[in-house]
């Protein structure tokens, strides 16, 4: 069951924080009174004032607590957001919504996410250095001559036969293909399956 608390700063009176958690741990609320993994903005307010914790609801379905701390957080209003009171930095309800980022990291997301080779996108710059370092990781390598000669044989079935890599056989054609080609061309796309099935 789940349960929602609030922390309320003594200095002021006034709630600064709604969260919800897990009550498995039969009354002890360990979310509602942790000080790990709290926002900056939290941490400063507890750093000059004390609190306490009040445990607004309980013995909830995470559903219903979710949408009731997105009601709370709502109506004491976000700080960041110039709203309200509370230090909370989303708008509740088990995710991020509502989460305000920088212009700063936005642009450090953004050219992370340049940098990937992606189709559409352009691949990532390697300097010389790196380039250096790659080609050192690779070189060099030295294999067995056991390994070698595994290398050169061919994999074969268990009747003897050279295997295809990895291809699957369409039922209604009889059409052999790597997987992903198989199942967006045949199967259940391919041309001759009405006439398999008697259409």
């Amino acid at each position: 069951m789940a349960y929602i608390y609030r922390h309320i700063r003594l200095d002021k009176n006034e709630p600064f924080y709604i969260g919800i958690g897990d009550n498995s741990h039969q009354g002890t609320y360990p979310r509602a009174h942790s000080k790990k993994h709290r926002n900056n903005h939290w941490s400063n307010i507890v750093k000059i004032t004390d609190y306490k914790v009040d445990i607004i609801m309980d013995d909830m379905t995470w559903e219903e607590a979710c949408i009731k701390e997105k009601e709370l957080i709502c109506l004491y209003g976000r700080h960041d957001k110039n709203l309200g009171c509370l230090s909370n930095q989303t708008d509740g309800g088990d995710g991020g919504t509502g989460i305000i980022v920088k212009e700063e990291t936005k642009e450090k997301i953004r050219s992370f996410q340049l940098s990937l080779n992606k189709k559409g996108k352009p691949g990532r710059v390697w300097t010389e250095e790196s380039k250096q370092k790659l080609s050192k990781t690779i070189t060099g390598q030295k294999h067995t001559e056991e390994a070698k000669e595994k290398m050169r044989k061919p994999r074969l079935n268990t009747e003897g036969y050279k295997r295809p890599k990895n291809k699957i056989e369409c039922p209604h054609c009889g059409m052999m293909a790597q997987p992903t080609n198989a199942y967006r061309w045949h199967f259940d796309n391919c041309k001759k399956k009405s006439n398999t099935m008697g259409g």
